[in-house]
Parts: C-alpha cells; structure tokens; sequence
C-alpha cells in the first residue's frame, strides 16, 4: 500500500480530483450541505487552476506571486472577478 501524498503537497488537478472524489460519498449517503461545501471547494481549486495556466502562459511572474495573489482575491468570486476576467481580457469567454 502506497502513502497518499500530504494535501499540501498535491497539485491543483489533484486536489479537485480528491473533492469530487469525497463529494460522490457524501452525495450517496445524502449529506447534502457537505456535498455542497465539497462542490464550492472544488470549483473554486478549479478557478486557480485557470488562473495560475493564464498567469504561466502571459506572464513571467513567480509561483509564489500568482499564490499571493490568489490569497488575496479570496474566495471564487474574487479570483473570477479580480483576476481571471482581467487575465482574458479581450479574448472571447
């Protein structure tokens, strides 16, 4: 049996791999409000994932600074509103 690595130390893919993973339980066992947590949780790893390709693809900004900035729009409606649309700006959505 393999040690599954720290949740931490997963990438973006992985950890929303690991929600909707969770969420297919909790949604089969009916405990909805954690399936929606779950959900949020999973959309919104999906946001930085977008955000930090974006980022890796138009810029030459550090790792470290894409997560500073994503600490600091906080929460999915902030990365969407405060830096995905920006990012895109002038490419069709």
């Amino acid at each position: 049996m393999t040690a599954r690595k720290p949740y931490e130390q997963r990438t973006d893919l992985e950890k929303i791999e690991s929600q909707w993973h969770k969420l297919s339980g909790l949604h089969s066992r009916e405990e909805w409000s954690a399936a929606i947590v779950r959900a949020a949780t999973a959309a919104e790893l999906a946001a930085n994932f977008a955000i930090r390709r974006e980022y890796q693809s138009k810029s030459t900004l550090s790792a470290a600074f894409v997560d500073t900035q994503l600490k600091w729009a906080n929460g999915i409606a902030g990365k969407i509103d405060r830096l995905l649309l920006n990012l895109t700006v002038g490419e069709k959505h």
